[in-house]
């Protein structure tokens, strides 16, 4: 009989790990302990005639205690591994008798630690009868025990079901402030509206299940909803052509949107050489100057007067090394970073005549609460009518008031040498372009976002955009199919998965997650309508049931959240898999509503990586006349 999968119960009380999940652990902790059980045996046999100790008879019992405690817990690990992987993920009967082996392998614990005491009893009074190599044994096994019986009752204290004590916004209240421990506290007065609408959404995605799952259970869900995916070809139907002309933009403007990341770019490109790189950047003049940015009764000297928030100077030092080779000057830069505030600057290339305002993505846990931050507001800006993520929202206010501050409300494109210029915004938050565009109707304005979340502009808003934003996604990005909506239809997809398993989780977790993640070709490609083959059949859509609990964030239709302006999907040709190079794209014009559901594929976070736009970019512009 197939019952609910229920965490592990000890001790009177829930856990927040699954019986089936113990063969992990117990195949580790059979390693090590057949590893010290043969060394105090070869120990024993070896150098049984060699031994001069005073306390030899407590020795030898020590030995053996020590031994028969190993073998039983190597036997004890050794049921519950073959107990572990019976049933299925959703049938626990099989596994029923997992808590009472890991009651006795609590006992043989504290009895191993107790046989370690005994150790030392011996080793503190055998002073220099005894060889060093069986006193350094007898230590490292003690210390060994010491912090294995620490780690398991941590453990245990970590994982011990606190629904009992806590309600669930108090736990996530908690996590996220275990998050920001070193940073400051997010949950402030000026926050506090916003730190509560995200902590309902993360109650509504996370806490309303019917099914105690565990994190072994989403990864085993996942798992087998690749599994399925990764066997499907998907058709589209491409809107238009991308023109030559817009992807060299594009390709242009890929640098500025990447630039704010400031040195951890240059880590990330350069990683043997990024060091002496940063370095030369800074021209060494920083360096002797970082002693007196720690000391508050000094003015640091290195301190931009166009680049605050900025310690020592880095950052902005970083941003005009990775322009380099651009005729650009930068004007403004503000490496700031909390809630609904993210580093971005303002430049002037002279080349393209261009003012250009780019945002740095998400890196840090105060952009990804930003990210969280997605219910829906309705806004109007004059003949932009629609609803708009909220945490994107007052990202773009801040960028659109801070730019004015510094500024003195003096806009640079309103100044007379810069009339002949148009404004470029790229990076990440493409809310910054509907209020310029509704400010300076007449201004020649364009956006580039890349890889941007699947939840920015309602459809209506989106589509009135398609002028002048455009979203670059490349193949499989996970990001860019996110939104509530997806998420919670993923939600259902990986329950719906682990009932109709009929395998082990253990073998999920290893035969199916290493032959996909070894395969050289994976399937689920998206092929245009126009490219499919002649025996092509329909295959089922994903389904795209949706939990009654979207409505807590999506109340009506026209409130959910899409990718903004018109969207380019540069798609792969061929299978690939995770460990594929040299891989081969075409643009394409898509339709936003090929975005609603979250693909589970190898390749899906890597999609989402900078190196992964700059191959697609770069081979669609090289061989756009051999392909397009």
């Amino acid at each position: 009989s197939i019952y609910p999968m229920p965490k592990t119960k000890l001790f009177g009380r829930k856990f927040n790990f699954s019986t089936d999940n113990q063969f992990i652990l117990s195949s580790f902790d059979i390693i090590i302990r057949l590893s010290l059980l043969i060394t105090y045996i070869v120990f024993r046999t070896k150098y049984v005639s060699t031994y001069n100790c005073v306390y030899l008879t407590l020795y030898y019992i020590y030995v053996y205690l020590l031994i028969a405690c190993y073998s039983l817990i190597i036997l004890t690990r050794l049921i519950i591994i073959i107990l572990s992987i019976r049933g299925t993920p959703m049938n626990q009967k099989p596994r029923r008798a997992i808590p009472l082996f890991i009651y006795i392998r609590l006992m043989l614990m504290f009895i191993e630690f107790g046989i370690c005491i005994i150790g030392l009893v011996v080793l503190s009074n055998l002073q220099t009868n005894c060889r060093t190599d069986t006193r350094t044994l007898i230590i490292v096994t003690f210390v060994f025990s010491l912090l294995t019986l620490l780690r398991v009752l941590f453990s245990y204290l970590i994982f011990v079901d606190k629904s009992v004590l806590f309600t669930p916004e108090q736990k996530w209240k908690a996590r996220i402030k275990l998050l920001f421990c070193c940073c400051s506290n997010p949950f402030s007065d000026q926050q506090n509206d916003a730190m509560k609408n995200i902590l309902q959404i993360l109650m509504t995605v996370f806490e309303n299940s019917n099914l105690d799952i565990v994190p072994s259970d989403i990864l085993c869900g996942l798992v087998l909803v690749q599994e399925e995916d990764v066997s499907k070809l998907r058709k589209v139907n491409s809107t238009g052509l991308v023109d030559l002309d817009l992807l060299t933009e594009i390709s242009y403007y890929y640098d500025y949107a990447l630039a704010p990341y400031g040195w951890y770019l240059i880590a990330y490109n350069y990683r043997l050489t990024w060091l002496f790189r940063t370095t030369i950047a800074m021209k060494h003049t920083y360096i002797g100057c970082c002693v007196t940015c720690c000391c508050p009764c000094i003015t640091c000297p290195c301190v931009n007067a166009i680049s605050p928030n900025d310690l020592c100077g880095h950052q902005h030092a970083s941003l005009k090394y990775l322009l380099r080779e651009r005729n650009v000057e930068i004007i403004y830069s503000n490496f700031i970073n909390s809630l609904h505030r993210i580093p971005f600057f303002v430049a002037i290339d002279k080349t393209k005549k261009m003012l250009i305002i780019s945002i740095r993505g998400t890196m840090t846990q105060h952009d990804v609460l930003t990210d969280i931050h997605a219910f829906p507001v309705y806004k109007e800006y004059n003949q932009f009518k629609g609803h708009i993520h909220r945490g994107m929202l007052e990202l773009a206010c801040f960028i659109h008031d801070d730019i004015n501050r510094y500024f003195n409300n003096e806009f640079p494109l309103t100044k007379e040498k810069y009339n002949d210029y148009g404004l470029i915004l790229t990076g990440y938050s493409l809310g910054s372009a509907l209020i310029y565009k509704n400010e300076y109707p007449n201004l020649n304005i364009k956006c580039y976002g890349l890889a941007m979340p699947g939840s920015v502009f309602s459809s209506d808003l989106a589509q009135q955009t398609e002028s002048f934003i455009y979203s670059v996604v490349v193949d499989l990005d996970l990001i860019s199919r996110a939104s509530y909506a997806s998420i919670m239809i993923l939600h259902n997809r990986i329950k719906e998965a682990l009932i109709n398993c009929q395998k082990s989780k253990a073998s999920v977790l290893t035969k199916t997650l290493a032959k996909t993640i070894l395969s050289k070709k994976t399937k689920n490609r998206i092929i245009p309508q126009e490219e499919l083959p002649n025996n092509y059949e329909e295959q089922p859509t994903l389904n795209r049931t949706e939990s009654k609990h979207i409505s807590a964030i999506v109340q009506r239709k026209d409130e959910r959240l899409y990718l903004p302006g018109r969207i380019i999907h540069f798609y792969s040709t061929r299978d690939a898999a995770v460990y594929s190079r040299y891989l081969s794209y075409k643009p394409r014009f898509a339709q936003r509503e090929e975005f609603l559901d979250i693909i589970v594929h190898p390749r899906m976070i890597l999609d989402h990586f900078p190196v992964a736009f700059r191959s697609a970019i770069n081979y669609c512009v090289e061989n756009y006349q051999s392909d397009c």
